[in-house]
């Protein structure tokens, strides 16, 4: 691969999206009598500060079949031979891919993950990039069980690490959805995080590292650690600002048919309803939709909080949040259980972590505690 074409992706996505290009400003422009230490600085301050658009280049150019050497590291038997692999082309695969998974953990340090959804698309807005960071946790977590099989637990660890790290910047995209992947995205890492801690494979270096990352999810707000609540909040506003902004005119049924918000030989009566709506009614009826998300959000840490819920989306289902509500806003019910779940399984990871005291061993010395790995990659001998 690469590196200089590389390295050109993300100024080449900023110019075509019209946005500046992500890098911390220098604090002088490059001359050529630079000593050595100099040009290192100067080009450490060049360094990407938004993890977005690291990804991006590895989204472009991760190759298939590090992506696919996960199945041979799971669970699921049946996955084997899903991409005609052997293990031994997986291990290999994975080895090959070190650099590159070094460079995803640095991505999942740096202070701002900001992947340019285009919230004023509303309903039709397409978040690609969590399918494929959950495609990356499953890949770091077969290179964590495998670095642990080798007696590398400090680097199996950081893997688990940049999991946790990576699910924390996608609630960033305050997208419900986008909360849900990066809890499933915990849960994933969380599996070998506890095997790891009743075999006893942790040390305290890597032990450290798993705390750190998982206290980052409190930082922001502690009791929203996955932001499932700001994303209601943002989807309301989205619901809203879209639908006046996409169809002052009103008659949005075709249209919303179109976009394949919904299907128009099964829902002919709704595009009829929505094609008669004028600007002004469309408007007024989207309204209601932050409406049903407020009175959600008013019950949601509620004691009876789940059978709120359900009464108010009883209340969805026979249009008593108006017709668009009915039609597209989402049943948050289910979205809170996955919270949850999500915030009860993250608590108790990081109290067992907390409690965990690695037993001393006299491997512990010829198990180093891994290197701080720069944005260009620490490469692995294994």
């Amino acid at each position: 691969m690469n590196p200089r074409r590389i390295a050109a992706v993300p100024v080449l996505l900023s110019i075509l999206a019209g946005a500046p290009v992500g890098f911390a400003q220098a604090e002088r422009e490059p001359r050529l009598d630079f000593r050595a230490e100099e040009a290192a600085a100067y080009l450490e301050a060049r360094a990407p500060t938004n993890a977005a658009l690291v990804y991006y280049v590895h989204f472009m150019y991760a190759p298939q079949p590090m992506l696919n050497a996960y199945v041979h590291f799971n669970d699921d038997p049946d996955d084997d031979s899903t991409f005609g692999m052997t293990r031994e082309e997986a291990e290999r695969a994975l080895r090959d891919a070190q650099d590159t998974l070094d460079n995803l953990a640095w991505a999942s340090t740096l202070p701002e993950c900001d992947f340019g959804i285009q919230y004023q698309q509303g309903w039709t807005a397409l978040l690609p990039h969590l399918g494929k960071l959950r495609g990356f946790a499953r890949v770091l977590d077969a290179d964590a069980r495998r670095h642990l099989a080798l007696g590398e637990p400090d680097i199996a660890a950081e893997r688990l690490a940049t999991i946790y790290r990576m699910a924390k910047q996608t609630t960033g995209d305050h997208i419900i959805i986008s909360s849900l992947v990066g809890a499933a995205m915990t849960n994933l890492a969380h599996k070998l995080t506890r095997e790891m801690i009743e075999a006893d494979d942790l040390t305290e270096t890597g032990r450290d590292l798993m705390i750190t990352a998982l206290e980052g999810f409190g930082r922001d707000d502690p009791d929203d650690p996955f932001a499932v609540r700001q994303s209601i909040v943002m989807e309301g506003v989205m619901s809203l600002g879209w639908i006046a902004t996409a169809f002052p005119e009103g008659r949005a049924g075709t249209k919303l048919a179109e976009f394949g918000l919904f299907d128009a030989s099964a829902d002919r009566k709704l595009v009829r309803q929505f094609n008669a709506m004028s600007g002004p009614e469309l408007s007024a009826e989207a309204e209601r939709i932050p409406e049903y998300y407020s009175k959600s959000l008013e019950v949601w840490d509620s004691p009876k909080a789940a059978d709120r819920l359900l009464e108010l989306e009883a209340v969805l289902e026979i249009g008593g949040f108006g017709k668009l509500t009915k039609a597209f806003a989402s049943a948050l019910s289910r979205s809170r259980e996955q919270d949850i779940l999500a915030r009860a399984r993250l608590e108790e990871m990081l109290e067992l972590l907390e409690h965990y005291e690695p037993e001393a061993s006299e491997d512990d010395a010829l198990n180093p505690a891994p290197i701080p790995i720069p944005a260009t990659g620490t490469p692995r001998d294994r």
